[in-house]
């Protein structure tokens, strides 16, 4: 996709999505976006800023599990769409985020992943300011007791804070650069999360 095709399916409403994000990827550049930890990355192109930790995914990817710990907030009403919101591996392959039917398929693995990255849970909310938070409701636990949805209005204020879950195809993760990319109305944020 041309840079004149992504800007006019963007003044056509349109999300670009996978296609722009492709691109960026085919060439190893992940425009305005920076690594701040070990395990954290950001992206801010002015409209959007997004804050990705993956503290005990980074070391913990020998099963089919990784979580990312997500904040997005974007300068003008917007939409974040689970079907928008996928990582491309070292080798190309494209996993889209997990959908809560078959991460709740089995309760107990889920809760025992949870329970294991508490300990190196790293809190996006401090990258934000004093925003207000609204809660992310693409995953949920039974006892968590909410809804969940495939999508969620974006806003500078609050901030959308949540879990992204992505599950392997072969069962592990490999170890390399893996680049998150989220497609939003007015662009595609791509990330690195390197994998260790």
């Amino acid at each position: 996709m041309t840079r004149r095709d992504a800007l006019a399916s963007m003044a056509l409403g349109l999300v670009p999505g996978p296609a722009l994000a492709r691109h960026q990827r085919e060439t190893r550049e992940l425009p305005n976006a920076k690594v701040l930890g070990s395990a954290v990355s950001e992206y801010n192109d002015g409209r959007a800023q997004v804050i990705a930790a993956y503290y005990y995914s980074q070391r913990q990817h020998d099963g089919p599990w990784v979580l990312v710990e997500l904040g997005f907030r974007t300068r003008s009403r917007d939409v974040l769409r689970r079907d928008h919101i996928e990582i491309e591996t070292p080798s190309g392959d494209i996993v889209p985020l997990s959908g809560q039917r078959r991460w709740g398929a089995d309760p107990t693995r889920a809760v025992r992943l949870l329970q294991q990255a508490t300990p190196t849970r790293h809190q996006v909310r401090p990258y934000f300011g004093g925003a207000g938070i609204n809660r992310l409701r693409f995953f949920s636990r039974p006892q968590d007791g909410y809804t969940v949805v495939d999508l969620e209005d974006s806003f500078w204020d609050p901030v959308l804070i949540g879990d992204l879950l992505f599950e392997s195809p072969t069962g592990a993760w490999e170890p390399g650069r893996h680049v998150l990319t989220i497609g939003y109305s007015r662009g595609v944020a791509a990330l690195p999360l390197d994998l260790k």
